[in-house]
């Protein structure tokens, strides 16, 4: 009979030991937001007449952000405003110069624009024919935590680095991030 009391006493106390050890997990996690620009410029640089394909430029979404009122981190959402301060375009492009069968690769992501010149007024990219290609750039950006930016082309003309041409991306949107409390 004693040895069954303190069996039983024994078990009562391990597991009220190990109850008062346990998690007392009251944490609560909050989503923040915040506004932000990602810009990247990528140069486009070539010999007339040769296909080019340029290097990847890279940007982590966190330094693209950094600088916004109420940042923080890790973010784990992000949404595209369709607003005027979404932009892609072409710019330094000279009169006369046209990109041949430009294209422009965005996370892995790739969309052909065709022949991009001044004369033919298409040196903005984002319009409603591209919509969808920069919507999912903008969510694989998001997810990759990086914004990596290629172009393919072949130049009318010789293009140097002192012509600064490129290709500039402005990303305007809503992000998400989670804190603990």
């Amino acid at each position: 009979m004693m040895k069954k009391l303190l069996f039983i006493l024994f078990t009562i106390s391990t597991v009220l030991a190990f109850t008062a050890c346990g998690s007392d997990d009251n944490t609560v996690k909050i989503d923040k937001y915040f506004n932000g620009e990602c810009k990247l410029n990528a140069a486009i640089v070539g010999p007339a007449g040769s296909t080019i394909t340029t290097a990847e430029t890279t940007a982590t979404l966190e330094d693209m952000l950094k600088n916004s009122t109420d940042f923080g981190t890790p973010i784990t959402a992000g949404s595209l405003n369709l607003t005027e301060k979404t932009s892609i375009k072409v710019t330094g492009l000279k009169k006369g110069v046209t990109l041949k069968d430009f294209k422009l690769i965005i996370n892995g992501g790739e969309k052909s624009f065709g022949d991009i010149s001044n004369e033919a007024l298409n040196t903005n990219l984002y319009n409603d024919a591209s919509l969808n290609f920069f919507k999912d750039a903008f969510s694989r950006m998001v997810s990759e935590g990086s914004l990596k930016v290629k172009t393919s082309f072949t130049p009318s003309a010789s293009i140097e680095t002192a012509d600064k041409v490129q290709v500039e991306i402005l990303f305007y949107g809503k992000f998400t991030y989670t804190i603990t409390q």
